[in-house]
Parts: structure tokens; sequence; C-alpha cells
């Protein structure tokens, strides 16, 4: 219920004009804390078919409770929405509203939403600072308002070709790499 409560809060109240980029990305991250998480996981315990003999167990394994530890929200696929609120003359300078989802390890969808500030440095480099809130990120979001972050991040992003870009992200909790392309450009 949650979720759907900041799907609609974040992604709908979005400004109404049409997106001026649309990325469908992937972020790997490396958090500076050891965020990792137990799963329940059942395993097959090899050498122990019952077979149709066992009136128990009818052609099944025996199988095992284990709990791995997992590293948490390593690996992203999101998918992000630009909606232009501003630039200077020259443009090098922008401001952007920026909505989008990813899942996060315990496949739930985190949401993200906030303002996007970008200068130009050369014709292929822009230096980026968000600011906003995430919901369902981390393990710590129970202790949060209805389970949202604030925060921001400062990002790098190359573009070496037209409809790619390269970002690399930084804040207090993670350092992320992230490949994005490009959907649809202004």
């Amino acid at each position: 219920m949650r979720t759907v409560f900041w799907a609609i809060a974040l992604l709908g109240l979005t400004p109404l004009l049409p997106a001026q980029r649309i990325e469908l990305g992937y972020l790997h991250t490396f958090h500076t804390q050891a965020t990792t998480y137990q799963q329940r996981v059942w395993t097959r315990v090899p050498g122990t078919w019952l077979g149709p003999d066992d009136p128990n167990f009818p052609e099944t394994f025996r199988v095992r409770e284990t709990w791995p530890v997992k590293k948490y929200n390593v690996h992203q696929p999101m998918l992000s929405l630009f909606f232009p609120l501003g630039h200077s003359a020259n443009e090098k300078w922008t401001a952007e509203w920026i909505s989008g989802f990813f899942p996060n390890s315990f496949r739930e969808l985190s949401l993200f939403s906030g303002v996007n500030g970008s200068y130009r440095i050369a014709p292929d480099w822009r230096v980026q600072m968000q600011l906003g809130i995430v919901s369902n990120y981390s393990q710590r979001t129970a202790y949060t308002l209805w389970g949202t972050i604030p925060g921001a991040n400062l990002s790098v992003e190359w573009a070496p070709v037209k409809r790619a870009v390269v970002r690399l992200y930084g804040n207090p909790e993670m350092i992320g790499l992230g490949v994005h392309y490009l959907l649809k450009k202004s």
C-alpha cells in the first residue's frame, strides 16, 4: 500500500508537461557501509531422492532451509523521467524535475523524485546535483516517514554517443556507476 501511495504522489504529481528526456538505465552501486540482508532459501540436499516408494514424500528431494547473506541494492535497473524547469541563456545551466523508479533487492518498487540541477563543463560532460526523496530504498526505511529517505546526489555525466550517457554517482551512503540509454531526448 505504501508503494502505491508513493507511486501516485511522486509519479502522478509530476508536471503535466511532456517529458524532456526518458532514460532506461542500469546502476551498479558500491555502498560505504556493509549493506547485506539474509533471505530464506530452500535448497535440495543431494542424494536424498524420495521416490514413489515413500508414501509421505512421493517423488521429491529433501530440502534444507538456509539463510544466505546477500548484498543489498547492488544491481538496479531504472527508468527516469526528466521534466524541464528552466535553463540559462547559453544552456550551460539547466534545472529539471526528475521522477523514476527501480526494483530494490526485496523486489519492491523504489520510487524517487526531486530536482536535478546541472552545469555543462564541456560539450560531452555535465556535473549534476540531485535533491529529492527515495522510497523503499534501504533497510532503515522502517524508521523514516512513510519509508522515504530525503537526500542528495552528486554526479558526473559523460555522453560518449548521441543516445547514451555514463554517470558516476555519489552520496554519503553509496558510490554508483550507471549506464543510461535515452529513449526520448529533447
